[in-house]
């Protein structure tokens, strides 16, 4: 098979650009102002055509600048654009931009974010949205390590595809590519995350996801899920559909974005029915699961019992333990914030 021509890589390159940008929900282009609007519709058309500028028939700075920002937020896989500028002109706006790759680097990025998208398209086929978005979770975290090498392109979403790398950054615009192109209604959003003992003027900045669940928003972190399953065959759901109230002492919620309510609840802990006071029903679950054979325990202390410390919980845990007859090293670990425990059984885990 001969080498395609610049021309049929370039065709190829715009073709797949445009049947992969969120025409189907655009949650920024929706909530933005008015007068953003031509801005980004303009800045799109332009970018998607690998164009280095556009005319907006508005005199607008503001815009200029937050259009381009908001439209990337809902369309990550445009990370081929950078340095946006506007002039202004008589009646117009002109916004100035540039394509940071060849032709032929944007062929390859594309090649094999294409081959990665096809083949999680046929691993979702007939799932369910929550179904789904597990996947594309549990795909992260199989697959992907967090770094800030900057060997790699460590904000981009392709560093994601290409070398299994990144950072909260680029590890967000990933799965919003990866839950749009399976169907499921997801966007990137931007903030800070409170690190404890610091100030907030200190928080660390922080990107994450928010999905749209039978007509409801809930927080998806991946990143925090990724950097707490690293070196573990145990994936991590501890910020897997959380609401507002349950993210909210870790991560800075900012206006724009929607509203997660707490009235239902999604979380991993809670369709799984791992929810316990710490009482009969925690210790009935550890010897259900230390009779199973399960390596790994996980369960959330329920809302009423969150007050407890560390220390009675391990206590209860090491009784159910005893009465199981397990008689071998255990480990227990917890994430304060989230109140949840996880036991370590490694004589059960399989060779």
């Amino acid at each position: 098979m001969s080498a395609l021509s610049e021309k049929e890589k370039r065709s190829f390159v715009i073709k797949w650009i445009k049947n992969n940008v969120s025409e189907s929900y655009k949650y920024w282009y929706m909530n933005c102002r008015d007068k953003d609007k031509p801005f980004y519709d303009a800045f799109l058309k332009a970018a998607i055509n690998l164009e280095t500028e556009c005319l907006v028939d508005m005199r607008d700075g503001s815009a200029a600048m937050r259009a381009p920002y908001l439209c990337k937020l809902d369309n990550p896989i445009l990370f081929y654009v950078e340095d946006v500028t506007f002039r202004m002109q008589e009646n117009q706006t002109k916004l100035m931009f540039r394509i940071a790759y060849s032709i032929d680097e944007l062929y390859d990025i594309v090649e094999k974010m294409d081959g990665a998208l096809t083949r999680l398209a046929n691993r979702c086929e007939g799932k369910t949205e929550l179904e789904k978005e597990r996947i594309v979770h549990d795909c992260i975290l199989r697959q992907v390590v967090y770094t800030k090498n900057p060997d790699y392109p460590i904000h981009k979403a392709y560093s994601v595809f290409m070398y299994k790398a990144g950072v909260c950054d680029a590890i967000s615009k990933a799965v919003k590519i990866m839950l749009n192109h399976v169907g499921v209604q997801a966007l990137m959003v931007q903030s800070d995350a409170r690190v404890s003992g610091l100030s907030p003027a200190e928080n660390s900045g922080h990107a994450w996801n928010m999905v749209r669940l039978n007509g409801r928003f809930y927080h998806l972190d991946v990143t925090f899920d990724n950097t707490l399953t690293e070196g573990s065959k145990n994936y991590r759901y501890d910020y897997f559909n959380l609401t507002d109230e349950q993210i909210k002492e870790e991560h800075v919620l900012l206006d724009d974005f929607p509203t997660a309510p707490d009235e239902k609840r999604m979380d991993y802990y809670t369709l799984t029915r791992k929810v316990f006071p710490n009482g009969q029903s925690l210790k009935n679950y550890i010897v259900a699961e230390v009779n199973k054979k399960s390596p790994y325990i996980t369960f959330q202390i329920a809302d009423e019992d969150k007050h407890l410390g560390k220390e009675a919980i391990t206590n209860t845990v090491t009784d159910a333990i005893h009465i199981a007859k397990y008689r071998k090293v255990i480990y227990l670990g917890h994430n304060d914030k989230r109140h949840l425990f996880f036991v370590y059984l490694p004589m059960n885990e399989p060779e």
